[in-house]
Parts: C-alpha cells; sequence; structure tokens
C-alpha cells in the first residue's frame, strides 16, 4: 500500500499505459477464440510488459526461462523455485545478460 510504502505509486497510470500497448493488437488479429487463449495472451502480455519495466529483453528472457525449463524436464514449482526467474530478483549478471540492447527494444521487430 502506498501509504505504508513511499516507492509505491498512489495511482496506476504505468500500468494503465502498459495495457494500451496490447489492446490495439486485440482487433488487427482478430481477438481470441477461447477462453485458454485470452487467458494465454494475457499472461504473455504481461511477461512482456514486466520484463521491459525490469530493462530485460523479453526475447531474451523467454528464451533463458525456456531452456532451463527443457533442462530440467518440468517448469519451476511455485514453492520458491519461481523466485529465479522473476526479472526483479536478477542478478548483476543476470541483468547484463538478459538486458535490453536498446530502450523500448520489442519483441518482434516492427516490419
Amino acid at each position: 500500500m502506498f501509504v505504508d510504502n513511499p516507492d509505491v505509486d498512489m495511482g496506476n497510470d504505468i500500468s494503465e499505459r502498459m495495457l494500451r500497448i496490447p489492446v490495439p493488437g486485440r482487433k488487427n488479429y482478430w481477438g481470441n477464440h477461447a477462453v485458454w487463449a485470452g487467458q494465454l495472451s494475457a499472461a504473455m502480455f504481461s511477461i512482456v510488459q514486466t520484463c521491459i519495466s525490469n530493462g530485460t529483453s523479453p526475447k531474451e528472457y523467454l528464451t533463458w526461462y525456456l531452456t532451463e525449463c527443457v533442462k530440467k524436464g518440468i517448469a519451476p514449482s511455485a514453492e520458491g523455485e519461481i523466485d529465479l526467474f522473476l526479472p526483479h530478483n536478477f542478478t548483476l549478471d543476470m541483468k547484463k545478460r538478459l538486458r535490453m540492447k536498446k530502450p523500448g527494444e520489442l519483441i518482434f521487430p516492427r516490419c
């Protein structure tokens, strides 16, 4: 809560601006025709925006994360393992390795 922690913004302007990015896409790619597809889209947009807000390249992050899952043979469990994969918990070495090459880098360059 922002009253107890001065680092937390009183408003949610940043979150609302981040949500505006995928909204035009819904019309461009005809939306989601299944509930699971909408949930997957929301999760992916959340991952991409979290990476961008932490200066992490979404493409590098997803490549690294999925490679680690393949090596392990399973996705990380929610009991502690997932914390290692959250961009705000990265070590300085991981931040350097997965950082965006330039600010505002997109996961897929515009054509």
